[in-house]
């Protein structure tokens, strides 16, 4: 297996909502595509864009963990935990995915997630406990 210590650092960048950092792990023409919502992002500015939005149009507090990474030269996975407070309705949320992603010379070719957006709507929806 191959180091792992990378997917730590691109991950706190996620928490950061530091876009242009998230970016930069990425390929010029990489790709990162959620497969549950369905969407898609290609290239490192719309990535950028994306992370830069996460604090400040959903959640100022939001954090994200990393566990049981795994990586070799071309290939990467990990669980994350999202949890933080939504500012819309001051309500929590505690928020298990996985990611996987494809790498060449260092750089994201393309990141794929998977979680539950039905777990998230339970518990900051408007028919979610207060």
């Amino acid at each position: 297996m191959g180091d792992t210590v990378w997917i730590e650092t691109f991950v706190a960048a996620w928490s950061a909502g530091d876009g242009d950092e998230v970016a930069s792990y990425f390929a010029p023409d990489g790709v990162w595509e959620d497969m549950t919502m369905p969407f898609r992002h290609e290239g490192r500015a719309p990535i950028a864009e994306m992370w830069s939005k996460v604090p400040t149009e959903f959640s100022a507090d939001s954090q994200f963990e990393v566990s049981n990474p795994v990586a070799d030269d071309d290939r990467y996975g990990f669980q994350w935990h999202w949890t933080g407070t939504h500012d819309a309705t001051g309500r929590h949320y505690d928020i298990w995915g996985m990611s996987l992603g494809l790498r060449r010379n260092g750089l994201i070719l393309h990141h794929y997630d998977s979680w539950n957006p039905a777990q998230l709507s339970e518990q900051i929806g408007p028919d979610a406990a207060s």
